[in-house]
């Protein structure tokens, strides 16, 4: 029931919002000069939407290289500016067999 709410909150705003398909990738390492190999990264695509000028929210799939197998991945994030500030976050949440979740905020002022 709660990823028909999260699938329907996702949806529901596309028909008015600037929808798009999104494809990130990761690759961790330890030194500069070994990235490891293409097996050893995680790839995110998901569908998501703008909603309005500020917010965005996006739902999928993540796994290893290609393989989207591994788990579901949800994000949602702001995007506000006053003058030389702008403030930044986004809450991002990756289900394997239990929810995770990871909290973003940036905090920028423009000196010129």
């Amino acid at each position: 029931m709660k990823n028909l709410l999260l699938v329907t909150a996702l949806v529901a705003p596309l028909a008015v919002a600037g929808p798009y398909i999104e494809y990130k990738n990761n690759v961790s390492f330890t030194e500069f000069d070994t990235l490891g190999s293409f097996d050893e990264t995680t790839g995110n695509l998901r569908l998501g939407t703008s909603l309005g000028k500020n917010f965005y929210v996006e739902y999928g799939k993540f796994g290893t290289g290609l393989d989207f197998d591994t788990g579901t991945a949800a994000e949602a994030g702001y995007k506000v500016k006053f003058g030389d500030l702008q403030i930044k976050g986004k809450i991002e949440s990756t289900n394997v067999e239990e929810w995770n979740h990871k909290l973003e905020t940036e905090v920028r002022y423009t000196f010129w």
